[in-house]
């Protein structure tokens, strides 16, 4: 099973729902938290990729749309 870094905000004390690990196991992309039991299938790896940049851009498109830069998304 292949396991990616946590992503984790900046300057904070690390708390479970702030970090994801994203793993691969049989050719899917799994997310998963600390501390927990919970995992959630993502999708098949050629897949997820392009799901989260397209996600990633939606998301850029709203906030220039709104005039908001994405930093405000997130906590000091």
């Amino acid at each position: 099973m292949a396991q990616f870094k946590p992503l984790s905000p900046p300057d904070r004390r690390s708390v479970p729902e702030d970090e994801i690990i994203f793993s691969l196991r049989d050719g899917y992309v799994w997310a998963s938290w600390p501390g927990t039991n919970a995992s959630v299938r993502l999708g098949r790896y050629e897949m997820v990729p392009a799901m989260m940049r397209d996600f990633l851009e939606q998301d850029a498109l709203g906030q220039r749309m709104m005039g908001s830069p994405i930093s405000r998304h997130f906590r000091p």
